[in-house]
């Protein structure tokens, strides 16, 4: 283990794991502050630097923001410090266990010279740091789903989606990867009363923000009687959940997240989602087709020849090959296509959602974020906005 007086800011970012930019913004937001500069400009930190960082990575774990981090930070006693952030991953429960530990652990060692336990807490913070900011965060999605406000359809995706559910008052119904339940929010007016639905995904900031999103219409929900629970966990393992072990679904749906989890859990899953439906269930399952927005994937490639498709955009779960993978497990699956495309007049729209997106497109586009723009620019006005050729559609599969 490295165990220095000072630290780059490379090797800070190398210790904690995460990237030189953070480190940057960090700095700049006055969040840590170099304690020496070399005749040649590089900034060194700490120590203490690295005590500071991990206390700024566990906040920012926690979902505070920079701004509150920085309130946070004031707090200048390691022991109050600690026992602080041991407070606040008490309130976070189950999903930040492994952290407390750590945490409690430092507080032990906060009078010894323990450069280990410090930078231990920081990976168990930063882990996973760059699925976390392509899906954890709610805002990531929701520039992902800005991009389709410009649809060409005279029915919008979510009104096709629940057209296709049918659901009828009295329903049991769990939605497994719901994202952030915009969903249930933009169709609330077309829900029907007297209805449970159970909201499962495995990123703790995506139920916060379906909650958050759905608590602002309480009143209307509880009007209707429409009852939420919420649940984080994978996917796979939504079989063992207690609040829902004993519960037949009638309707069990995965809106465009099968493609996104391995073909052998997508087969455990299959297999539970057939023994959790109720006899006369179905099981909704939406998904993209060879070719989906492919104008996007050129225009990034026109870019920088480096952008590279992810894999599951070829491969998964998707229109081609959804049916033969349901077959297995249902007697009857229908496929229906959603007729739909896009037409983006603003760049500034197409530049957040590809800067959202996995596949190395986001670190491409703002390590150069001037020329990104200027590109962007060049190639879409009002008077030529950017056609998007969209291939989704859905899979209705029934045992009865």
């Amino acid at each position: 283990m490295i165990n220095k007086d000072y630290y780059t800011t490379g090797e800070l970012a190398d210790l904690a794991g995460i990237t030189y930019k953070s480190i940057r913004v960090y700095v700049e937001k006055g969040l840590l502050v170099a304690d020496q500069i070399t005749d040649t400009g590089y900034k060194l930190f700490s120590k203490k630097s690295v005590e500071r960082l991990q206390r700024i990575l566990l906040f920012k774990y926690l979902d505070f923001s920079l701004e509150e981090i920085n309130k946070l930070l004031d707090e200048e006693d390691v022991n109050n410090s600690l026992n602080r952030q041991s407070e606040l991953i008490d309130s976070k429960i189950t999903h930040l266990t492994q952290i407390k530990n750590a945490v409690e652990e430092m507080k032990l060692l906060s009078t010894q010279d323990n450069l280990d336990k410090m930078i231990e807490i920081m990976k168990l913070t930063s882990q996973r740091e760059e699925v976390i900011n392509q899906y954890a965060k709610s805002e990531k999605l929701e520039k992902r789903i800005s991009i389709h406000e410009y649809s060409t359809s005279d029915v919008e995706w979510y009104a096709y989606l629940l057209d296709k559910c049918e659901l009828n008052v009295g329903m049991n119904i769990l939605d497994i990867g719901c994202g952030n339940a915009q969903l249930w929010y933009e169709e609330r007016d077309n829900l029907p009363e007297n209805i449970n639905i159970y909201l499962v995904d495995n990123s703790q900031a995506m139920i916060s923000a379906a909650k958050k999103l759905l608590l602002s219409k309480r009143d209307y929900y509880s009007n209707k009687n429409i009852k939420f629970h919420y649940e984080v966990c994978d996917a796979v393992k939504v079989g063992e959940l207690k609040e829902i072990e004993s519960i037949k679904f009638q309707r069990i749906m995965c809106n465009h997240m099968l493609y996104h989890i391995e073909d052998s859990d997508r087969k455990i899953l299959f297999a539970k989602v057939c023994d959790m439906l109720a006899k006369e269930g179905s099981f909704i399952a939406s998904t993209i087709g060879d070719g989906h927005m492919k104008e996007l994937w050129n225009l990034a490639t026109q870019y920088d020849k480096k952008v590279k498709i992810p894999g599951w955009f070829a491969s998964g779960f998707s229109l081609e090959n959804g049916k033969q993978q349901l077959d297995e497990y249902f007697n009857f699956v229908t496929i229906y296509h959603h007729d739909n495309n896009l037409l983006v007049p603003d760049w500034k729209v197409v530049y957040e959602y590809m800067s959202s997106l996995p596949g190395g497109i986001e670190k491409i586009m703002r390590r150069s974020e001037e020329a990104c723009i200027e590109f962007l620019r060049n190639k879409i006005t009002e008077k030529k906005p950017l056609f998007i050729e969209k291939n989704t559609g859905v899979f209705v599969a029934k045992n009865e």
